[in-house]
Parts: structure tokens; sequence; C-alpha cells
């Protein structure tokens, strides 16, 4: 989750000046450096899976794949009006909740929704929505 936070400094610093073209820009490069994952880019937006693998979630006694809603992920495109969006689900256990929460809000970033996890399964976990969306001279503002 650090790292995410990173990554949304990363942006905040830098979204507002890639380009256009369908080469994955500048910005979203340094992003993917960060969070040091890979991402797929196409139609100008880029999504980054950010699977929880070090959880390991039992549902009705059942060991769940991260995939059945325990992975996160974020992507961020240049948005309409000069804006720029950014938004994402991150996959939280009870313990991370508000560390992250405070981070995110700390940052500029919106928490539009906190989803607990719990009926059935071994490990409660939360699911945050983010967004933020912000003209790009803005985010190094934030």
């Amino acid at each position: 989750m650090k790292r995410f936070v990173l990554c949304a400094a990363v942006l905040l610093t830098s979204f507002g000046s890639f380009a256009q073209a369908q080469e994955m820009p500048a910005a979203y490069k340094q992003v993917l450096d960060t969070l040091g994952k890979t991402g797929d880019y196409k139609d100008s937006v880029l999504k980054v899976n950010i699977p929880r693998n070090d959880l390991s979630i039992t549902v009705a006694n059942v060991k769940t794949p991260t995939p059945f809603g325990f992975g996160g992920w974020v992507a961020m495109t240049k948005g309409t009006g000069g804006m720029d969006v950014m938004m994402g689900d991150l996959v939280l256990t009870q313990d991370e909740v508000n560390p992250v929460m405070s981070a995110l809000l700390d940052n500029g970033l919106e928490a539009t929704a906190l989803t607990t996890i719990s009926s059935g399964t071994s490990r409660a976990c939360s699911t945050c929505t983010c967004m933020v969306t912000a003209a790009p001279q803005n985010w190094r503002e934030r």
C-alpha cells in the first residue's frame, strides 16, 4: 500500500505532462516503475492490477484465489475539459484501512467507497474505491 501512495505522489508531480499519442506516456512509465508492476495501456488508459497475493482468504472453508474479489487495480487517463482522472480499488486488511485512508486523503485522493468483505471469510478485508480528478496544473499543488 505504501507503493500506491508513492505512485499517487508521482502522479501529483508529473501527470499533466504526458502526450496524447498511443505510445505510453512517460508519467505512466514512472507510475509503473514506482509500483514495480507492469500495466496494460490501450485506448489512452493505463490499468495496473494490484493483486493481494500476500493474503490467504478462505470462504466457507474453501481457499479463494485473488481474482475472486481480493485483488486491487488502479487506472488513469486524460479526462475531458482539461481534467486528468485516476481511480481504482485497493484491497485492505482491517489494520491497513485507517493508515491507507489517511494517506489517500492527505494526498488529495477521494475515497468514494469503503466496503467490508467479511461474511463467511477467514479474514475480514475491505475494498477502498478511490478517485481523483484535477486539472493538470493542480496535480503539483496537491
